[in-house]
Order: C-alpha cells, then structure tokens, then sequence
C-alpha cells in the first residue's frame, strides 16, 4: 500500500508540475515545448493551417503528404517536357 501511495504521490507531483510549466510560459509569451517526449509527440498531432485545404476542411498529414508528392512529380514531368 505504501508503494502505491508513493507512485501515486510522483505521478499527482508530475502532473503538477507540468501543468505549472505550461501556465508560465504561456503566461510570459512562450510556447511551453521543451517537456522531453510529450512536446514532440503534441508539436506532431497539432493540426496547422497546412492541413486544411480551400474551403477549410482538414486534409490529414497522409494526404498532404501523397498530394505535395503528386505535386512535385507533375512539376518534374513538365519541366522534362
């Protein structure tokens, strides 16, 4: 019981903490992404104004990324022609 209540304790304390890091740097105009592993992980799941087409409609990464290809490859055809 008592290494339940200290992992628990270590988790809450985390938690905190975090939280606490986010609210400042925002508060002082930052963006809070220097948590090892959880920044990245968030930086790549934001969605960005790249991800939405014309009419604003979201266009998932997988997508964008075949379209930008099929893009570049229609480019390098008419530069061959």
């Amino acid at each position: 019981e008592t290494l339940t209540q200290i992992g628990s304790d270590a988790v809450f304390v985390t938690l905190i903490a975090v939280i606490g890091y986010s609210v400042v740097s925002s508060l002082f105009g930052a963006i809070p992404d220097k948590l090892p592993g959880i920044s990245n992980y968030v930086n790549q799941r934001m969605p960005t104004i790249d991800m939405l087409d014309e009419n604003g409609q979201f266009i998932p990464r997988e997508r964008t990324s075949s379209k930008e290809d099929d893009d570049k490859s229609d480019s390098d055809t008419d530069k061959k022609n």
